[in-house]
């Protein structure tokens, strides 16, 4: 996810580099929910529907970008680093659909949540704690990314 949000600086949304990243994306969401329903303990089943859950809401961050920063999708805005300072002077903004707004806060939700199930195995498990708390990082750089998008 951290090479995704980097490789977003460099495409504008809705473009090919964009789609890339949702096929990406969704491959490998499919291949943790494969996994996870092939595992036999219930905290590796958990695990593996928390990376689905962030998987999801990582799609829909690059999907609906351009609508939950309130740009028009053919603009070019609606994504990271300078060139949304440089459309938004010039791009009138839209507001945020209602549903946009509710999916998004849903997401950031779900991804604190997910933060927390990993936090509580941080602590829970003296073993794997690299593992933990790269996702706790994980969820809350996630969180706060949806959050921040939010007009």
């Amino acid at each position: 996810m951290s090479v995704a949000m980097i490789v977003m600086i460099w495409w504008p949304a809705g473009t090919t580099g964009t789609w890339v990243q949702v096929v990406v994306f969704a491959v490998i969401g499919a291949a943790v929910l494969v996994g996870g329903l092939r595992a036999t303990r219930w905290p590796v089943r958990v695990d593996s529907v928390a990376h689905v859950l962030l998987t999801g809401a990582m799609i829909w961050m690059l999907a609906a970008m351009p609508l939950i920063m309130g740009h028009a999708p053919s603009s070019g805005g609606g994504h990271h680093g300078a060139a949304v300072v440089a459309t938004s002077a010039t791009t009138p903004a839209m507001s945020t659909p209602a549903a946009v707004a509710v999916i998004t806060w849903s997401l950031v939700a779900v991804s604190v949540v997910c933060g927390l199930w990993w936090l509580r195995r941080l602590f829970a498990a003296p073993r794997g704690v690299l593992h933990a708390g790269c996702h706790v990082l994980m969820a809350g750089g996630m969180a706060l990314m949806l959050a921040v998008m939010m007009p």
